[in-house]
């Protein structure tokens, strides 16, 4: 048999998985030739007593059969076909013994087997013609530009999956436990299918190359599943695997969330199709007298591929929610994440091509040690006009900018303790600085200078005093009068309490006659300033030193009544931001004095009839930092009694996010409703299907979208075929059915 080495345009690139497509039926299907001729319903004699000599084709065909055991027959089984339980070192090996060379050898003998059949002159048998496809420029184009962007990728990213250490231009975390290596397993594959899903996206007008892909999409959905969820087969079966449910029970953590997508989702009608399919023509070709080729071939060109990704997406988001659900899975929910500062290097690994071996590490796409005016413009236009991944390289340049670019200016800072005593401090204004606030002063539109306030918010863990003192002086000129509001913001994210000149400004703003929304956001930054500093002041040094009293309690004890109850829950809600909720408990009693004063502000506005049959649940919700639904519920009781203009500031309050939502599905869900209340339909839909995403085990999650969707205009015949879907999808609880009938009802009385 001879060797090839030119690339095949049907594989993946350099995924050296395209192996497990057409080998194992080639093998299989020769083989089978030693069963009698197909001559229609009859069967009549084998090739031999047909006359035909065989020496030469069995000879060449049983070598073949050896020399594919050998090389590949167990990657085939436990990297193909399926994906199962392996070692982890032989594992690393078999895939580096993996080669377009070997690949080619196999490809190469399957046709020289299949021309002696051809040369047999079988009845009926159709000659071999090489694909269309493979002679097509744009086609190859395609898989040309594919396989480039594989070796471009810049920076460094997070691999969790057992063959990161592969990869180059990846910090691969390293976990032998069972747990650990089974949901490794279920990242490998995740990326496997992230890959296909976007190559078949550009090479869906090519059938013939669309069809290997569909059939690597099908065989890796039924390997994730098998990799999630135990199959139901004999433990001495070859197919046998615990799946990661079955692990994490003999570990002692049993996950909710597969026991309740087990429990109230119906995957057994769409898992065995897809396992049909892949074991009868994608993992396998089996050619038969119960379903011939071109049925099983119009079988898999019938397949819904989006219903079959759909399927997917949902098996996903329930790995994706276990590993949030244990601390010591998420790291699993980080695979594929791109890291700052790391150095990109190449793995000493075998190459899948060795006429195209791995490549020098590229050079950064940012050179973060120069400091010249071109280079801070450079970066400064991409992180205003540039995708994603090079904005997050242009702030990570800034960042280090803040920090080390050169002296110009030193800034002397006095810290009053009272009684007479102080402490000096020096800060130091650098040219990264000097150059971000002439590029803010040379008047440049309105959506640029955001961009760049943002930027200086999203180096916060640089040095704040400097980002914080960009911003003061940038307020200093005329064109910052456009951007008060703006300002304010950053300055509560950014600033401490000693910077004397941010607390002056921020108090004068406070004071500004004729604009509300300055003053309510300059009181909100004075209020986050206190907390973030006086919070890290009780942690580290275990004393009070700052008093809430000196500005933000003292201007909230002098508002009217339903502007404190405003204000006190939009002061307890920053409590749940990342960067405050660490201070809640050293700042518990100020905490508590805010939930205090909205029980008993709400209990002295709200008539008693309005008030006492909620008091339970405004507790509750607080309890839970549910600080949405304290709006939602106090915005429905103040409507009830006729105050719909302050109900409508709550629910304000809440939809523009100057309350805080907690980090959990109800005061997302009741977020939701927050929207739905002010007759924002698309933002409250977007968040009630956020929330079905993440709760995929949750059958109340889905019907809160149909839901949703019976409430929004012109969105009825959507709702109706939410429910189906529902009915479909999800076994359902009499309690839950009745709610679908009724909105049913519901829809259909409107109708």
């Amino acid at each position: 048999m001879t060797k090839n080495n030119d690339l095949n345009p049907y594989s993946l690139s350099h995924d050296r998985r395209a192996f497990g497509i057409t080998t194992p039926t080639s093998l299989n299907a020769g083989r089978r030739l030693r069963a009698p001729l197909d001559t229609g319903r009859d069967r009549e004699g084998s090739l031999t007593k047909a006359g035909f000599s065989t020496k030469d084709f069995h000879s060449t065909k049983e070598t073949y059969a050896k020399n594919f055991d050998e090389y590949f027959r167990i990657a085939r089984d436990r990297l193909g076909a399926h994906v199962q339980d392996f070692d982890f070192r032989q594992r690393l090996e078999l895939w580096n013994e993996i080669e377009i060379t070997k690949i080619g050898f196999f490809s190469d003998g399957a046709l020289e087997i299949y021309k002696i059949l051809e040369f047999m002159a079988i009845p009926g048998l159709v000659a071999y013609a090489n694909p269309v496809e493979l002679k097509n420029t744009e086609l190859n184009e395609v898989l040309t530009r594919y396989k480039s962007s594989l070796k471009n990728n810049q920076g460094v990213e997070i691999g969790t999956d057992p063959l990161a250490m592969t990869r180059a231009n990846t910090s691969a975390v390293l976990n032998l436990s069972p747990v650990h290596l089974q949901a490794g397993q279920l990242s490998l594959v995740r990326r496997w299918i992230k890959a296909e899903r976007q190559l078949l996206e550009e090479l869906n007008a090519y059938p013939g190359t669309a069809r290997i892909l569909k059939a690597r999409l099908v065989t890796d959905i039924v390997s994730f599943f098998d990799c999630l969820v135990t199959r139901p087969v004999a433990p001495t079966a070859p197919q046998y695997m615990e799946g990661l449910n079955t692990i994490l029970i003999k570990d002692g953590n049993p996950s909710s969330t597969i026991e309740n997508f087990l429990k109230n989702f119906t995957y057994e009608r769409p898992l065995q199709e897809l396992r049909e399919i892949r074991d009868h023509f994608c993992a396998h070709l089996d050619d038969n007298d119960i379903k011939p080729l071109s049925t099983l071939l119009s079988d898999f060109e019938n397949l819904d591929i989006l219903e079959a990704l759909s399927f997917y997406d949902i098996v996903k988001q329930v790995f994706e929610k276990t590993c949030h659900e244990f601390f010591f899975l998420k790291m699993h929910a980080a695979d594929g994440r791109r890291m700052r500062g790391v150095m990109a290097g190449v793995p000493s690994v075998i190459p899948f091509d060795e006429n195209n071996p791995p490549g020098a590490p590229l050079p950064p796409a940012i050179n973060i040690a120069d400091r010249s005016t071109e280079a801070y413009k450079r970066n400064l236009g991409i992180w205003l006009n540039g995708d994603q991944a090079a904005k997050s390289d242009a702030q990570h340049y800034f960042w280090s900018a803040f920090c080390n670019s050169e002296v110009v200016e030193k800034i002397d800072e006095r810290e009053d303790f009272g009684g007479g005593s102080y402490r000096n401090t020096t800060h130091n204004w650098r040219t990264a600085a000097e150059f971000i606030l002439g590029a803010l002063n040379d008047e440049p539109d309105a959506d640029a200078a955001s961009k760049i306030l943002q930027l200086l918010a999203e180096c916060r863990s640089s040095d704040t005093y400097l980002l914080s003192e960009i911003i003061i002086r940038y307020s200093r000129s005329g064109n910052a009068k456009r951007h008060e509001i703006e300002i304010c913001y950053y300055l509560g994210e950014l600033a401490s309490y000693p910077h004397s000149t941010v607390r002056a400004h921020l108090l004068e703003c406070t004071q500004r006659p004729g604009n509300a929304d300055v003053q309510f956001h300059a009181m909100l930054a004075l209020f986050k300033i206190f907390a973030r500093s006086e919070g890290l002041i009780r942690i580290n040094e275990k004393r009070h030193h700052y008093s809430y009293d000196d500005d933000a309690g003292r201007l909230l004890a002098l508002m009217a009544e339903k502007d404190r109850l405003l204000f006190s829950v939009v002061f307890a809600s920053q409590f749940c931001l990342p960067q405050l909720g660490h201070f809640s408990t050293p700042l518990l009693d100020e905490y508590n004095a805010l939930r205090a004063a909205i029980a008993d502000l709400s209990r002295g506005l709200l008539p008693p009839e309005f008030y006492d049959p909620v008091s339970d649940m405004l507790k509750r919700l607080q309890e839970t930092h549910d600080f949405a639904g304290v709006c939602f519920l106090l915005a429905d009781q103040f409507k009830a009694s006729g105050d719909e203009a302050f109900s409508n500031q709550l629910l304000r309050a809440a939809c523009f996010g100057v309350v805080v939502t907690a980090p959990h599905d109800q005061a997302l869900r009741h977020l939701a409703c927050c929207f739905l209340r002010a007759k924002d339909y698309t933002k409250a839909l977007e968040l009630a299907n956020d929330l079905a995403r993440r709760n995929p085990d949750d059958v109340q999650a889905q019907i809160f979208v149909a839901c949703i969707l019976g409430e929004a205009p012109n969105a009825k015949i959507k709702a109706l075929q939410k429910i189906s879907v529902i009915r479909s999808q999800y076994r359902l609880a009499d309690d839950e059915n009745e709610t679908l009938l009724s909105l049913e009802r519901h829809l259909t009385r409107d109708a």
